[in-house]
């Protein structure tokens, strides 16, 4: 999916951007061989398994973090550490912790997980405003720090306890301890 939406953005005029793939497995093969054969090797790199520490740096140089995965992702932690890290995101809107995280058109932008044109729209709507970039990037990293540090969970967590305990609800609508409901559009 990102060899094809590096060719997206090409064909809508976009032709200053770099994508790198993190990670290895067996999909690489087909991988740069669809990146080969879409002709997008100037923009899209991919440099296997990288340690962690770099992986965060990367992070933390880039503007936007796309996170394609869906249902097999799980929670998807990843996308945290990209949100704390000030990326602006856009990840599938089947990623696990995306609807809990994600603040859609704050803290980042939801695609509909396969669509391609979906995704091509929010990364071209970033890539073409460059403020919204940065002001999704640092709302981002504050719902990080804030609403899901791990003094926030702890603290929430204690007062789920003690609501199990005496038959309250603490009444969380979001955030740690919140009730998972189903993501709709």
């Amino acid at each position: 999916m990102v060899p094809d939406l590096a060719a997206r953005l090409r064909d809508r005029g976009f032709r200053d951007f770099e994508i790198e793939m993190i990670g290895d497995g067996p999909l690489c093969p087909s991988v740069e061989a669809q990146i080969a054969r879409l002709g997008v090797e100037d923009c899209v790199r991919l440099p296997g398994n990288l340690a962690n520490e770099a992986v965060l740096e990367r992070m933390q140089a880039a503007d936007i973090f796309v996170l394609t995965s869906d249902r097999n992702e799980g929670w998807g932690a990843v996308l945290g550490e990209a949100m704390g890290c000030g990326c602006a995101v856009v990840s599938s809107d089947q990623v696990g912790a995306a609807p809990f995280l994600i603040d859609e058109g704050r803290s980042g932008l939801l695609f509909r997980s396969g669509e391609i044109d979906s995704l091509a729209d929010k990364v071209s709507a970033l890539l073409q405003d460059p403020a919204l970039c940065r002001r999704m990037g640092d709302a981002a990293s504050v719902t990080m720090a804030s609403d899901w540090s791990p003094e926030a969970a702890a603290r929430r967590l204690y007062s789920l306890f003690e609501g199990l305990l005496s038959g309250k609800d603490p009444g969380f609508q979001d955030g740690p301890c919140s009730k998972a409901v189903p993501f709709h559009y």
